[in-house]
C-alpha cells in the first residue's frame, strides 16, 4: 500500500492547498479531515486535472478537533485502515477570531480560537 498523509483542517486555506498539492505532485494517499468531509472533498477535487483518477487516492474523514470522541474515532480509522503506512500528519486546523475589535472579543471566543488553532496538543 502507498504511504499516507493525514491533513487536519483541509476544507480551506493552507490545508486545502496542501491536499491538492499532495494529490497532484506525489503518490501519497491523502486523508483529508474536516468537520464537513463531503464538502471538503468537493473543494479539494475542484479544478484539479484528472480529478477522477486522483480521487482514488483521496479519503475524506470527519474530524472536529474540539470533540474528543471525534478525535479518537478519526485516529482509530487511520490506524485501522492505514496503520504502518502513515508518513505525514499535518495539522492546519484553525478558526479565525470574530471580526471585531480585540477589545470586544469575549473570553470564550478567544479560548475557542486557541483550542482549535493549537489542536496539536490533543495528539501529543
Amino acid at each position: 500500500m502507498a504511504h499516507v498523509a493525514v491533513i487536519q483542517g483541509s476544507s480551506r486555506g493552507i490545508g486545502l492547498s496542501l491536499a491538492r498539492h499532495l494529490l497532484k505532485h506525489t503518490n501519497l494517499v491523502v486523508v483529508a479531515t474536516s468537520r464537513t468531509p463531503q464538502e471538503g472533498r468537493a473543494q479539494i477535487l475542484d479544478k484539479l486535472e484528472n480529478s477522477a483518477k486522483l480521487s482514488k487516492r483521496l479519503h475524506n474523514l470527519e474530524l472536529d478537533v474540539q470533540d474528543e470522541q471525534s478525535i479518537f474515532q478519526a485516529a482509530g480509522y487511520v490506524k485501522e485502515n492505514f496503520g504502518q503506512n502513515l508518513r505525514l500528519l499535518i495539522n492546519v486546523s484553525g478558526v479565525l477570531l470574530p471580526e471585531k475589535s480585540i477589545l470586544k472579543i469575549q473570553k470564550g471566543e478567544m479560548q475557542k480560537t486557541f483550542e482549535v488553532s493549537l489542536a496539536w496538543n490533543r495528539f501529543a
